[in-house]
């Protein structure tokens, strides 16, 4: 299990970048897609932006909200038998400032008890609680990194 949350990822893939990107961008809805032409065939895996060269942020597409989804960073680079595909997953900021705000609050309630009050099980309970919370989080994080490497995986075996 990760201690911090994110994670990183290298495949080396038998087709060259333009056409792993090609794939990707096939499987993913563009963001903001406004046409109906603009929307792959099928349903998409995958929400977010695939640019042409550089560098592509994607995470997979969810119908039901997921606060340990993570975003994915793409980077392709070219070798002489195919491409280096190097993947960075992290949280989105607005959950990443949930684990930390709410493992905050409850370390300074900890605190709070055992010397403001100089209540040991009380700031015990306070604790264990955070700790709860953070694991809890981060079992959800390393379960969706699993089922977005599962998703990616699906992309390429075709």
């Amino acid at each position: 299990m990760l201690w911090w949350p994110t994670y990183a990822q290298t495949w080396v893939l038998p087709i060259d970048a333009p056409a792993a990107r090609a794939l990707i961008a096939f499987h993913t809805e563009r963001r903001g897609a406004a046409v109906e032409e603009d929307l792959p065939k099928g349903k998409p895996l995958f929400t977010g932006v695939v640019k042409p060269d550089g560098m592509s942020i994607l995470s997979r597409r969810v119908d039901y909200p997921e606060n340990a989804l993570p975003r994915m960073r793409l980077e392709f680079t070219d070798t002489p038998r195919g491409c280096i595909l190097a993947i960075g997953y992290q949280l989105f900021l607005s959950s990443l400032i949930f684990l930390v705000f709410w493992s905050l609050i409850c370390l300074g309630i900890t605190l709070y008890l055992w010397w403001g009050k100089g209540q040991l099980w009380s700031g015990l309970a306070a604790l264990a609680l955070g700790l709860f919370n953070y694991l809890f989080f981060m079992v959800s994080f390393n379960r969706q990194i699993n089922k977005s490497t599962r998703a990616l995986q699906e992309v390429f075996e075709d």
